[in-house]
C-alpha cells in the first residue's frame, strides 16, 4: 500500500503540467488515471501540496509507521465511507441536486459502489495487519508538528497582511484586509454571507499566502512522521563487548575495528556472540561493514538490528559489506548492490623489484635522496605530545575540506584505548613532520588504513615511501596483509582502460572522472592501484528498490560527501575512553584469538566420522611412522620382467596416496602414488578377511595408506600388488579437487600454499646448490658465517690472511638487500631478532597465495663471494659466467649499472650490504628491471671506514682488521629469488630440472634393504 501511495504522490506532481490546456494531453487520460487511484480512495488532485502529502504518507507506510496506517485508514477509507453515507442519505431524501451531480451516470454509480466496497475491505485488512506496523513516531512529534504548523500559518498570515496592504484588490478596509489574509492562510476564502468579508484580495497575493501555508502544512506533516533520531550511542560496557568480539573473531573483516566508533549504536545477537553497529541518517539505520563476532550468530544479530530499525521506523541499509557479510544480509532479506573494491596488499606477494611497481620504487627512492626519515610506531609507543602533534597536523593539512569517512574511518586519534594502532611518520631532513599514515588493527596479522595526511608542501612520493617502509617492516613482525583505500566504482575505471571498452563504459568513466574533482573517485583508485593490490569487493545493502535513494543519501551523509545545512564539516567529537575501557583494551591486546571452528562440507564431515570410527575399532587413522617402504619406481623397475599371470617370490611394501579407487563386490582396486610413480593395488576378500571390510568402509580417495603383498600382473598386463595386509597412514579429510589441473592419476591434494611452498623450497635449493658448485669450479672455497655482519668481518679477515677466493650463503634476515642502513642499524638488527622470534613461533607463515611461494623464500637467499686482488671488471666476468652456467637466463639484454644507479632511472633505495657502508665501487647486473647480482670493491682504508658509521662493537672489530692491512678485494652478491624469477620468465626449465635432481639425489642416498630382498 505504501508504494501505491508514493506512486499516487508522484502522479499528482506529474499531473500538474499535464492538466494545463497548453500541454496537449487529453484531459480524459488524466481523468482515467485519477479514477484508477480513486478506486482505492486515494485523492490525486493535480497540485504540489497533495503530491508532497502523499509522498510523505507513502514513505511512512513503507517503513511501517503506525501513525501513517491510521491516517490512511481514517482519513482516506473512513473519510470516503462518511462521504458515501452522506451521499446516500441525501439521495434517499432527495434533498437538492447534489446527489444527481455526483451520480449522474451509471458508470459513476458503479464506481461509487466499488469504492465503497474497497474502503470496507481495506479497513478490514488494515485492522488485521496493524500488528506489523510497529514503527512509532518520534517522542513529542505531535506537539512539535502542531507548533510548527501554527508558527508557519502565523508567518503566512502576517506576510499576507503586509501584501494585502500593498495590493488590496477589492478589499477597501484595513480590518477587512487583515481578516481576509488570516482566512486565506487557513485555507478559507471570502464568504458572501458575511458582510464584513465581502470582496477579495489580489490573486497573486492569495496564491502566495496559500503556498506559504501549504509549505507549513507539509513541514508539519514531515515533523510528525519523520523517524526518531539516534540517541542511544555505544557506552563503555558495549564497547568492551565489541572489542571482546573483535579479539575473538576479528580476523575476517578489515573494517571490524571501526565498529569501536563511539558515534554509533550497537545491537547484539540473542547469545551476544555477534553484533551490528550502525548510525541513523536520513531516516535510515545505516550499518557499516559486516557484523562482528561469530558468523553462526550473524543471522540473530541482523534480525535484532532490523527489529530495532522497524520499531523506530528506520529503513535498514548496510554500507561497505564484504562478500561474506553481503551474503548474510541477502539471506536476511536485503538486496545487494556492488559499489566498489577495497585495496589489500598481500605482504608476501609485494615485490618492490617487480616491473609493475617501478613507479612506486622510483618515488620511494626520490624521497630517500631528499633526506626523509620514515619510522613506524604503535600509538602506545608515542607520548601525549607526539599524538597531539599528529592530531594538529591532521587538522591543519585537512584545511577547509569536510571530514570524510564512516565505514572505513575511526574518527579519533590518540585515544588511550587505541594503543595497538600503528602510525607511519615521514619527517624531512630538518626533522619536520611532512606526512603520516595511521592504521587500525585487522585481527592479529593485518592492518587497515584509518587516516592519511600529507603536508601540501611535502615532496612527491612520500606516501609511496611510507607504504613501502611499512610493508618492509611488516615482513619482520608477522603482518601479512595491509588494507589501503576503498575505490568506489573501480570496475568502471579499470574496464574503461581495456582494449575494446564500449562507449557506455567510456562515457561512464568520463562522468566519474569529472565527479572526481569533488569526490576523489578516480584519485583513490589510481593511488591504490599502483601497489598492485588484491581487490576485495564491497557492497551496499538495502531493503527495497524504492528505498535505494534513501540508502544512498544516508551513505553520502555519513561518509561526508553530502553536507547538511547546519552540520559542521568536522567529525563528531567522541567521548574519551574511561579507565575501565583502557584497562580492558590492554588486557584484550594480550588475549589469544579464539579458535573458530571451520565449517566443513558434508563430504569432509563424513571423512572425519570415518577417522573416528577407525579409532573406535582400534585402527589408528594417523600413523606415527612407517617402518619400511619400497619406492614404487624401484618396484616397477625390478619386476618389469614378470610375465602375465606371474607372481613375485618376494613381498613388497609401498606407501602413497590413493588417486583412484574402485570397489567391485568381493574385490577392490586402487592406485597409490608416492609422488614419483604409481602402482595398482588389488584387495580381495579371500586374502584379507576382516581387513577387506575395513578397507571398504573406511578408505576414500586421497587417503595415505601402506600396503604389503606380492607383485602380480593382471590379464590386461597391469603391474599390481596383491595386498595381504594394509594400514592407514593418514586419513584425508579434504578430498582432492577433481577440477585441478594436471594428470588425475598423479594429482595431489596437498597443493595450494603448502604445495607451492614445498615446490619453491625444492627449486630454490637446487638453484643455490648449482650456484655453489659453479663458484667452486671457479676455485672459490666455502666458509660458513652466521650473519651479514660476521660476513663483513670475515671477508676482510680472510683477505688479510691471503685466502684467494671464498664464498658463503646468507639466508633470511641476514640479507638486507634493498634496505637503507645507517644511523638506525641497531633498530633494524632488533627487527631481525624479532623476525627470528616470530619465525620460531610460526607467526611468519606464508600467505595463502602460492603463486609467488617459490621466490618468497628464495628472496631471502643470497650467495655472496669475495676475491682478493681481483678487480670489479674481472669479477663481473665471473658473475656472468656463473649465471649463464647455472640458469637459463639470456644476458644479451642485461645491463651493468655503475655506482648503484637506479634500476629504473634514478638511484637505488639503499645499500645492498649490511649495516655498514662498505663499497667504494659498485655495479648492479640488471635483467628486465630485476637486479640479479651486485659487484662491489670494498673499502680497505680503516680511516675512511671508521668515519662512515657511528662507533659500535661491530664497527670497531672491523676497523681493527682493516688496520692490519687488507688487499683490494671485489665482492659479488647473487640473489637466488631474482635469478629464479628471471629464469621463469625465460621458460623455467632449470627449476624443473633442479627439482628432479634433488629427488634423484634423495633416491640415491636412501636406505636400501639387505639380505634376500631384491629391492
Amino acid at each position: 500500500m505504501g508504494r501505491i501511495v508514493v506512486l499516487a504522490g508522484l502522479w499528482c506532481i506529474i499531473a500538474v503540467p499535464l492538466s494545463l490546456p497548453s500541454s496537449g494531453v487529453a484531459p480524459a487520460l488524466v481523468d482515467w488515471v485519477n479514477r484508477g487511484f480513486g478506486l482505492l480512495n486515494i485523492p490525486t488532485d493535480a497540485n504540489l501540496f497533495t503530491g508532497a502529502m502523499l509522498g510523505s504518507i507513502g514513505s511512512a507506510l513503507v517503513v511501517r509507521k503506525r501513525a501513517a496506517l491510521w491516517f490512511v485508514a481514517v482519513g482516506f477509507q473512513g473519510g470516503w465511507l462518511l462521504a458515501a453515507l452522506a451521499v446516500t442519505v441525501l439521495r434517499t431524501a432527495e434533498v437538492g441536486a447534489v446527489p444527481k451531480v455526483l451520480l449522474d451516470t451509471p458508470v459513476e454509480v458503479v464506481l461509487f459502489a466499488i469504492e465503497t466496497v474497497v474502503a470496507v475491505v481495506l479497513l478490514w485488512v488494515f485492522w488485521r495487519v496493524r500488528g506489523a506496523f510497529t514503527a512509532r513516531v518520534a517522542p513529542r512529534a505531535l506537539r512539535r508538528s502542531v507548533l510548527a504548523l501554527l508558527v508557519g500559518i502565523a508567518i503566512s498570515a502576517g506576510i499576507g497582511i503586509v501584501l494585502s496592504e500593498l495590493a488590496p484588490g477589492s478589499l477597501h478596509d484595513r480590518f477587512v484586509r487583515a481578516e481576509w489574509a488570516i482566512r486565506t492562510a487557513f485555507g478559507l476564502g471570502a464568504d458572501p454571507d458575511i458582510e464584513l468579508i465581502r470582496g477579495t484580495g489580489d490573486p497573486w497575493v492569495a496564491t502566495a499566502i496559500g503556498a506559504m501555508s501549504t509549505a507549513a502544512l507539509v513541514y508539519a506533516g514531515w515533523v510528525f512522521l519523520r523517524s526518531s533520531r539516534l540517541t542511544d550511542f555505544v557506552d563503555t560496557d558495549d564497547e568492551i563487548a565489541v572489542r571482546t568480539l573483535l579479539a575473538d573473531y576479528g580476523e575476517n573483516d578489515s573494517l571490524g575495528y571501526f565498529a569501536t566508533r563511539r558515534d554509533k549504536a550497537v545491537v547484539f545477537s540473542s547469545d551476544r556472540r555477534a553484533a551490528v553497529t550502525y548510525c541513523v541518517e536520513a531516516g535510515a539505520s545505516l550499518a557499516s561493514a559486516d557484523p562482528i563476532g561469530d558468523e553462526a550468530s550473524w543471522p540473530s544479530a541482523i534480525e535484532q538490528w532490523r527489529r530495532v530499525a522497524g520499531h523506530h521506523g528506520w529503513e535498514p541499509a548496510v554500507l561497505s559489506a564484504s562478500s561474506r557479510g553481503a551474503e548474510a544480509y541477502r539471506r536476511a532479506g536485503l538486496r545487494v548492490l556492488s559499489i566498489g573494491d577495497e585495496a589489500v596488499i598481500e605482504v608476501s606477494a609485494f615485490d618492490i623489484d617487480a616491473a609493475a611497481l617501478r613507479p612506486v620504487k622510483r618515488a620511494a627512492a626520490r624521497i630517500e635522496r631528499a633526506g626523509y626519515h620514515i619510522d613506524r610506531r604503535t600509538h602506545a609507543d608515542l607520548d601525549a605530545d607526539d599524538l597531539r602533534s599528529l592530531a594538529d597536523a591532521a587538522e591543519r593539512w585537512r584545511g577547509d575540506e569536510p571530514e570524510r569517512g564512516f565505514s572505513m574511518a575511526l574518527g579519533r586519534l590518540g585515544d588511550p584505548a587505541d594503543g595497538r594502532c600503528v602510525v607511519v611518520r615521514a619527517t624531512d631532513a630538518t626533522g619536520d613532520l611532512r606526512a603520516f599514515l595511521s592504521f587500525v588493527p585487522w585481527g592479529r596479522r593485518g592492518l587497515s588504513l584509518d587516516l592519511m595526511r600529507r603536508d601540501p608542501d611535502a615532496d612527491n612520493g612520500v606516501i609511496e615511501a611510507m607504504v613501502c617502509s611499512l610493508v618492509d617492516t611488516a615482513r619482520h613482525v608477522g603482518i601479512d596483509r595491509i588494507s589501503l583505500n576503498f575505490a568506489m566504482f573501480r570496475e568502471v575505471f579499470s574496464d574503461s582502460e581495456r582494449i575494446g571498452a564500449g562507449p557506455v563504459v567510456r562515457m561512464t568513466a568520463s562522468l566519474l572522472t569529472a565527479a572526481s574533482r569533488w569526490w576523489q573517485l578516480e584519485t583513490l583508485y589510481r593511488s591504490s592501484a599502483k601497489y598492485q593490490p588484491r581487490w576485495e569487493p564491497r557492497f551496499l545493502c538495502f531493503s527495497e528498490p524504492l528505498q535505494l535513494n534513501r540508502a544512498l543519501l544516508a551513505s553520502g551523509i555519513a561518509e561526508g560527501f553530502i553536507a547538511l545545512p547546519g552540520r559542521s564539516s568536522r567529525a563528531m567529537p567522541q567521548p574519551a575512553s574511561s579507565p575501565a575501557l583502557v584497562a580492558a583494551a590492554a588486557e584484550l591486546a594480550q588475549r589469544r584469538p579464539r579458535r573458530v571452528d571451520r565449517r566443513l562440507p558434508p563430504q569432509a564431515e563424513s571423512r572425519l566420522s570415518k577417522a573416528a570410527q577407525l579409532s573406535a575399532v582400534g585402527l589408528a587413522p594417523y600413523a606415527t611412522s612407517v617402518p619400511w617402504r619400497h619406492p614404487i619406481a624401484e618396484v616397477r623397475e625390478r619386476f618389469v620382467h614378470l610375465s602375465d599371470g606371474g607372481v613375485s617370490a618376494w613381498e613388497v611394501t609401498v606407501a602413497g596416496r590413493i588417486t583412484a579407487l574402485r570397489k567391485m563386490g568381493k574385490a577392490c582396486f586402487a592406485v597409490v602414488d608416492d609422488g614419483e610413480a604409481s602402482i595398482q593395488l588389488l584387495l580381495a576378500s579371500d586374502r584379507l578377511d576382516d581387513a577387506f571390510g575395513d578397507w571398504t568402509r573406511f578408505v576414500d580417495l586421497g587417503d595415505l595408506v601402506v600396503a604389503t603383498g606380492p607383485v602380480v600382473f593382471t590379464r590386461t598386463g597391469e603391474m599390481t600388488i596383491a595386498v595381504d595386509r594394509w594400514s592407514m597412514v593418514a586419513k584425508c579429510v579434504t578430498p582432492p579437487d577433481p577440477s585441478a589441473p594436471g594428470d588425475p592419476g598423479r594429482r595431489r591434494p596437498d597443493g595450494g600454499p603448502v604445495g607451492g611452498l614445498v615446490e619453491g623450497l625444492v627449486a630454490s635449493a637446487a638453484v643455490t646448490r648449482r650456484l655453489c658448485a659453479s663458484l667452486e669450479s671457479q676455485e672459490f672455497v666455502r666458509y660458513e658465517v652466521s650473519d651479514a655482519e660476521d660476513w663483513e668481518w670475515t671477508l676482510r679477515s680472510l683477505s688479510a690472511l691471503g685466502v684467494p677466493r671464498f664464498y658463503t650463503v646468507l639466508h633470511g634476515d641476514d640479507t638486507q638487500g634493498g634496505h637503507p642502513e645507517g644511523p638506525h642499524a641497531e633498530g633494524r638488527r632488533g627487527e631481525r631478532a624479532r623476525s627470528r622470534d616470530a619465525d620460531a613461533r610460526g607467526t611468519n607463515a606464508p600467505g595463502a597465495d602460492s603463486q609467488g611461494a617459490d621466490s618468497q623464500g628464495a628472496d631471502a637467499l643470497e650467495v655472496v663471494a669475495a676475491a682478493p686482488y681481483v678487480g670489479t671488471e674481472a669479477i663481473r666476468t665471473i658473475v656472468e659466467e656463473v649465471i649463464v652456467h647455472v640458469a637459463d637466463v639470456d644476458l644479451r639484454e642485461a645491463t651493468w649499472l655503475a655506482d648503484g644507479g637506479d634500476i629504473d632511472s634514478g638511484a637505488v633505495g639503499g645499500d645492498i650490504g649490511g649495516p655498514i657502508r662498505t663499497a667504494v665501487d659498485r655495479f648492479d647486473l640488471v635483467v628486465d628491471g630485476q637486479r640479479l647480482a651486485t659487484v662491489e670493491a670494498i673499502i680497505t682504508d680503516p680511516v675512511e671506514q671508521s668515519g662512515r658509521a657511528e662507533s659500535d662493537a661491530s664497527v670497531d672489530r672491523l676497523v681493527e682488521v682493516l688496520e692490519r692491512g687488507v688487499p683490494p678485494t671485489s665482492t659479488l652478491r647473487i640473489s637466488v629469488g631474482a635469478l629464479m624469477r628471471a629464469e621463469r620468465d625465460d621458460g623455467g626449465s632449470r627449476d624443473e630440472r633442479g627439482e628432479r635432481e634433488l629427488l634423484d639425489e634423495r633416491d640415491e642416498g636412501g636406505a636400501r634393504s639387505g639380505g634376500q630382498d631384491p629391492l
